[in-house]
């Protein structure tokens, strides 16, 4: 009776208040144990893996999750490591292993697995490319991480049930044109990796995990111009909490202020529509830059400086989106 008063579908209610509760209970749990790592991490991987309108994850694949980025993470640092003197090839090996898991997203659908697979490959050969002591302590930060979100994300279910069935297996968003897509998200995000590379800069993986964020945010419901929408949104949500967290010390005040951001992009996605799938969009890069700020202060410009890349970030790749993605045209020319 209550669903129906309030306008919002079943296997989307209480979805912001799991949200809440998985991401600040992943970033809190890196916080615990002290690792920055994990406080960042954790919380970008729940947010992926709590996708609205589906149910939870049964436990022993939510569980199995650390041990399979940890397992990637180590095939990454061996491969790195047998073509450390061969880095040309080695960027070749990273680009045919992206290629295969975008085409993959663009044919089957997107799958949170392939995401997280696809942030331990740029992570990982990011660092291994110039240090495999580095890439191994980021293996461990990265399975740590995951271990934290999966965490949080089964007290979240157990706290408030998903209402979404089990059996129902939520329509695929397949791409139009999976082989132009692929190949043009594969460019884009190799050109960023090969520059970390090239360059040997390593301490900017949330830069990474942003390209890799905003590939994947589907398209299907609002097009570039509402991607573009979505981060702008997102954006400004982040920045205006960060200036509030920079006036008052306290990491208590800071949480707060997390916490009820996160839960007002969850209400928003309950909510559907244009707004829910804005919503969905400003998660991603709200989480990142909320947690940047939330992190290790060095500094009111260092942190905006790292704003600024981030959004040099988002709009080359939503540019370079606006150019291979396929256009909503060729959908009705393909029914004509």
């Amino acid at each position: 009776m209550s669903t129906k008063s309030s306008g919002i579908h079943p296997a989307l209610r209480n979805h912001g208040l799991r949200l809440m509760i998985a991401i600040v209970g992943a970033s809190a749990l890196g916080l615990v144990i002290n690792d920055y790592l994990v406080a960042l991490l954790g919380p970008v991987i729940a947010a992926a893996l709590l996708v609205p309108g589906q149910p939870a994850a049964p436990v022993g694949k939510l569980l199995a999750i650390p041990v399979v980025m940890w397992v990637l993470g180590q095939a990454v640092l061996l491969l790195a490591a047998l073509l450390a003197k061969n880095t040309d090839v080695l960027v070749l090996v990273f680009t045919g292993l992206t290629f295969l898991a975008f085409h993959r997203d663009a044919t089957k659908g997107p799958d949170a697995l392939i995401g997280l697979a696809l942030i331990v490959l740029v992570a990982i050969g990011t660092f291994a490319a110039t240090s495999i002591t580095a890439a191994a302590i980021m293996v461990d930060g990265l399975a740590l991480g995951a271990l934290a979100a999966a965490l949080s994300t089964l007290f979240a279910f157990g706290v408030l049930p998903s209402q979404a069935e089990a059996s129902h297996e939520p329509e695929a968003e397949i791409s139009r044109s999976p082989l132009r897509e692929s190949l043009g998200r594969t460019a884009i995000l190799m050109t960023l990796f090969g520059y970390f590379v090239i360059t040997g800069k390593h301490d900017s993986l949330y830069i990474l995990i942003t390209a890799v964020k905003v590939l994947r945010l589907s398209s299907a419901a609002q097009g570039a111009l509402g991607l573009i929408a979505a981060n702008i949104i997102g954006g400004a949500i982040a920045l205006v909490v960060a200036v509030l967290i920079s006036t008052n010390p306290s990491q208590l005040f800071g949480y707060i202020l997390f916490a009820a951001m996160v839960l007002s992009l969850g209400l928003a996605a309950e909510s559907g529509g244009t707004i829910g799938a804005l919503a969905k969009g400003a998660t991603g890069i709200s989480i990142i830059l909320l947690v940047i700020a939330l992190g290790p202060s060095d500094g009111s410009e260092a942190y905006f400086s790292r704003v600024f890349e981030i959004f040099l970030t988002a709009a080359f790749v939503l540019l370079g989106r606006c150019i291979v993605d396929a256009p909503p045209q060729e959908t009705e020319s393909a029914t004509a």
